[in-house]
């Protein structure tokens, strides 16, 4: 299965946030976490929501997820995710997240959508060793750009890959030492959801991004 080939994962000890932005605030939002691990020993990772924790041991899961249910968007149209290793585990792990949506009961005569020029405030660029690499993420229309921590001249293979793990957009760049960045352009045809952008080269190795099509 192309969702258990590859996995996020991070040391004990340490917190990740994954942050959501540009929700329905008329909406409520299910989440649904899977991990997989071809080992054992203590895998456990505690995914919390607005305080509701779930946990899961990734060792040797194949079918197992768990869910964090009815869960509102705050007054910015915004989610966040928690992620830690559980007391004993070794480390923590995020191999799939499925989320659905349904409307809620208003208590307000109209429901309110997040705007967009607040998500934009609020965007954090995709970042690597304490640099800005991808910009802007969310991304919605025109050019994405990838700033290129490398002083030398290099050719570099990029991928954008969906979450069935297909390329499905490819192509070779070439960057001269000096420049700011790389830029890529027609993504706008892309479905909204979560991609990974793979960049690869001799000098830099490879790196993958986390990208979100609004």
């Amino acid at each position: 299965d192309n969702v258990m080939r590859s996995t996020y994962w991070m040391d004990a000890g340490r917190l990740a946030e994954l942050r959501f932005f540009n929700l329905d605030l008329s909406q409520k939002y299910s989440f649904k976490f899977f991990a997989s691990r071809d080992g054992g020993g203590d895998r456990t990772t505690i995914y919390t929501i607005n305080g509701n924790s779930v946990s899961l041991n990734a060792s040797y899961n194949t079918n197992n997820l768990v869910e964090i249910q009815n869960i509102s968007p705050d007054e910015n149209g915004e989610v966040v995710i928690s992620m830690t290793a559980g007391p004993f585990a070794s480390y923590a792990y995020l191999g799939g997240l499925i989320i659905s949506s349904s409307n809620r009961v208003q208590e307000t005569s109209g429901a309110r959508i997040a705007s967009q020029a607040s998500v934009v405030e609020r965007a954090e660029p995709e970042t690597f060793g304490g640099q800005v690499l991808m910009y802007p993420n969310p991304y919605r229309t025109g050019i994405l750009r990838i700033a290129v921590p490398s002083h030398v001249d290099d050719t570099f293979t990029l991928k954008v890959i969906n979450m069935e793990g297909k390329a499905i957009h490819q192509e070779n760049m070439d960057f001269q030492a000096g420049s700011d960045y790389v830029q890529l352009e027609g993504l706008e045809s892309l479905p909204e959801g979560l991609y990974l952008v793979q960049l690869e080269s001799e000098a830099l190795g490879q790196q993958l991004l986390r990208l979100i099509k609004k």
